[in-house]
C-alpha cells in the first residue's frame, strides 16, 4: 500500500524562524481506501476555510517499513493560523461530514510537530522529494555539519531540516530532512548516484557518531490545496 503524504510547501528561510512560527504538524494514519480519503479531503476544503494554512497531497512512492499508509502534513505560518485551525475543527460543519466519511476507513496512528531549522528554495515547485528520518544526539553539531553540506548543494531544487517537538517518539527519530526536485528525471538521476560526493563524505565523518539514519522515503506530489 502506497503511503499518501500531505506535505505543504515550506517557504522557509533561517532568518525568519521565531516563536511565532512557522511550524508543521504531521498527522499519520492507515487506510485501505486512499481514493476515498482524497475525495473526502477535497470536500473538506470546499466546505471549510483553512485560512493561511497550505496543504498538498503527496504519495510515498517508496516508503520502506513505515507503519503509516498516509500522513497529513500541515504547515502553519504562525501561531494564529494554528488557533484558527484548531477552532475550525469545532465550528465548521464540514469537519463533521469529513469524519463521518473517513472514520470507517481510517485509523490515525501518529501526531507530531516539526519545527523548521533550515530551508531553501520553493517547495511549491518541487514535485518529488527524498525524505530522511534521523535520530540526532548532538543537534548543534549536526546542524553545523548540515549547513556545511548544503552550502555546496547543486542537486536539490529545494531542501530543509526540521526538528520534531510535541509528539516525538523514539521510532520517529528527532529530525526530518528533505531534498526536493522539480521533475522526476532530476530525482531519479540523484537517487541513483552510486558514489557519494566529497562534501557528503565529510558530512558522514562529522555526524556518524552523533546521528542515525532511520529511514529514507521517496515522496511524490499528487495535489496541492
Amino acid at each position: 500500500m502506497k503511503k499518501i503524504l500531505l506535505l505543504l510547501p515550506l517557504f522557509f528561510s533561517p532568518l525568519f524562524f521565531s516563536e511565532d512560527g512557522p511550524f508543521t504538524v504531521f498527522y499519520g494514519f492507515q487506510t485501505e481506501n486512499p481514493l476515498d480519503i482524497v475525495a473526502a479531503t477535497d470536500q473538506l476544503w470546499e466546505d471549510c476555510d483553512k485560512g493561511d494554512v497550505v496543504v498538498s497531497l503527496n504519495a510515498d512512492a517508496i516508503n520502506g517499513e513505515s507503519s503509516n499508509t498516509h500522513t497529513y502534513v500541515v504547515n502553519f505560518p504562525d501561531n494564529a493560523a494554528f488557533v484558527k485551525w484548531n477552532n475550525l475543527f469545532a465550528t465548521c460543519p464540514g469537519v463533521q461530514k469529513y469524519f463521518e466519511t473517513v472514520n470507517p476507513i481510517i485509523e490515525f496512528t501518529q501526531e507530531i510537530m516539526g519545527l523548521p531549522l533550515r530551508g531553501f528554495g520553493d517547495t511549491a515547485q518541487s514535485e518529488y522529494f527524498q525524505v530522511f528520518s534521523i535520530a540526532v544526539q548532538n543537534p548543534m553539531k549536526f546542524v553545523k555539519a548540515y549547513d556545511e553540506l548544503m552550502e555546496s548543494n547543486t542537486e536539490c531544487d529545494s531542501w530543509g531540516l526540521l526538528a520534531f517537538g510535541a509528539g516525538y517518539t523514539r521510532q520517529s527519530g528527532t529530525h526530518l530532512a528533505y531534498c526536493g526536485f522539480n521533475d522526476l528525471t532530476s530525482y531519479l538521476e540523484q537517487a541513483q548516484v552510486r558514489e557519494p560526493t566529497e562534501e557528503f563524505q565529510k558530512f558522514i565523518r562529522k555526524t556518524f557518531k552523533i546521528s542515525q539514519l532511520n529511514a529514507v522515503s521517496m515522496v511524490e506530489v499528487v495535489k496541492r490545496y
